[in-house]
């Protein structure tokens, strides 16, 4: 028995294309104008921090402006993965809040790393041990986002796979595995702590190339697919 909760089909299309529109302008933002991809090395000595910021300025502090504008864009997007879930949850829909909840939470990870590479461009001329600090505790942050993203993809995982072939999910089985499969390869970031060379640093091929590639792949067919399904049940 579906769930009784409701929002028009419409209601949540408009939210969710506000919400793409937001993570379309933070990915090039992100990529073009802040550079950070891959962020600066950790290897990197404080004078050569200084350098980076104290050359690109301008750009990034334009471009923390943009992200930080932007940075949110999960909370409206997990609030449409919720209540899609909602549709196909039994009873209570606890899984389904606790993914919106985890999902809008995981936001603050994107919104601090841009405010803070803003404060580290903002006094070019400052001790560059203080910029180092502060570029360390941004990328850091971004890297090490472990502790809410996956409030918001389990529950995708477990009611996914639950419901049945003629609910209407927005879930499909193969879009399911490949969450809990991202959900996996993103935990890898939190060793990022323990290295400032190789594929384990924030710069690295396991905790930046491949968990921030799986991610992004994700979100995007996450967002196709509750387009798709909300286009379906616009016309019930």
């Amino acid at each position: 028995m579906e769930n009784t909760i409701r929002i028009s089909a419409k209601s949540q299309t408009n939210i969710l294309w506000w919400s793409f529109i937001f993570l379309i302008t933070f990915c090039a933002t992100f990529w073009g104008l802040l550079g950070m991809v891959p962020p600066p090395a950790p290897s990197l000595l404080p004078v050569e921090v200084a350098k980076f910021y104290s050359d690109n300025a301008w750009q990034i502090k334009f471009g923390s402006i943009i992200c930080s504008v932007t940075s949110a864009f999960l909370i409206p997007f997990s609030i449409v993965v919720g209540f899609q879930l909602a549709r196909i949850e039994k009873g209570l829909p606890v899984w389904s809040a606790l993914s919106a909840i985890g999902g809008s939470f995981t936001c603050i990870f994107l919104v601090i790393p841009p405010v803070l590479w803003g404060v580290a461009a903002f006094t070019p001329d400052r001790a560059p041990e203080l910029t180092a600090l502060v570029n360390e505790i941004a990328n850091l942050s971004l890297i090490t986002t472990g502790q809410f993203y996956i409030f918001n993809t389990i529950p995708i995982f477990y009611l996914g796979l639950k419901a049945s072939p003629d609910s209407g999910s927005a879930f499909p089985r193969w879009l399911c595995w490949f969450t809990i499969f991202m959900t996996c390869i993103g935990e890898v970031g939190i060793v990022s702590y323990l290295f400032k060379t190789g594929p384990f640093a924030w710069n690295g091929l396991l905790s930046f190339w491949i968990p921030f590639a799986a991610y992004f792949l994700w979100i995007f067919f996450v967002y196709f697919s509750l387009f798709k399904a909300l286009k379906k049940q616009s016309k019930v």
